[in-house]
């Protein structure tokens, strides 16, 4: 095997591996497991508040952009991804508000 077939399978080798610690770090956002007290609520409110269903929806969406940029799925500037991110913060907040209003 040449050098530079050697040097070729190292690179894709450590690339594959960069990218499988990226996709194992990747913090998922369910809005059950961020507030895993309120589990049964979040349920319930899905069922029976259209406006909060929505929300959630919305949450949900944003949360797999966000993993899919971050694991480089979906290439994407950072300033999408904090723009992204400070979207999903917005609506967390409306969504908690709702869950203990």
């Amino acid at each position: 095997m040449t050098q530079l077939k050697i040097q070729v399978r190292a690179i894709c080798h450590t690339t594959r591996s960069l990218k499988e610690q990226a996709t194992q770090n990747v913090e998922h956002h369910c809005l059950s497991q961020e507030f895993p007290e309120l589990k049964e609520r979040i349920h319930d409110m899905k069922l029976s508040n259209a406006h909060f269903k929505k929300l959630h929806d919305e949450y949900t969406e944003l949360s797999k952009q966000i993993e899919n940029m971050i694991t480089e799925v979906t290439p994407a500037s950072n300033i999408t991804e904090e723009t992204l991110k400070s979207q999903r913060v917005h609506l967390k907040d409306q969504l908690y508000g709702m869950l203990i209003g």
